[in-house]
């Protein structure tokens, strides 16, 4: 996940939660691992969508393969297309990336 990797606790957190009620899926080539894809399921389910991709990666030797937009096309097929991610306002490749998936800002998250 590069530069923009979040602290251990959180991603561990989040593995054991999306092995407990959600999805882990590994992208596979050849027996290496080349991706993979964490989704979390939330407490909502109306207001808010009962999935959560908690996070994409790929190998960065195997970017602009194609296998993005597959595992984008798996996240669609587990969810049903009911999720939501988060992503920084500075990472304008994977805006860009989610933007040609078709998502879009629904709205803007505040934190402090």
């Amino acid at each position: 996940m590069g530069k923009f990797k979040d602290p251990r606790s959180e991603t561990l957190d989040a593995l054991k939660s999306a092995v407990k009620d959600g999805f882990v899926f590994e992208a596979l080539l050849g027996g290496r691992r080349i991706g993979v894809l964490v989704i979390i399921r939330t407490a909502f389910g109306s207001f808010q969508p009962k999935y959560h991709l908690a996070y994409i990666a790929l190998r960065s030797d195997e970017l602009g393969k194609g296998y993005g937009k597959r595992l984008m096309k798996k996240l669609e097929d587990l969810t049903a297309g009911n999720y939501s991610l988060h992503v920084g306002p500075g990472n304008l490749k994977a805006l860009g990336f989610y933007e040609k998936m078709g998502l879009k800002v629904k709205y803007l998250r505040m934190m402090k």
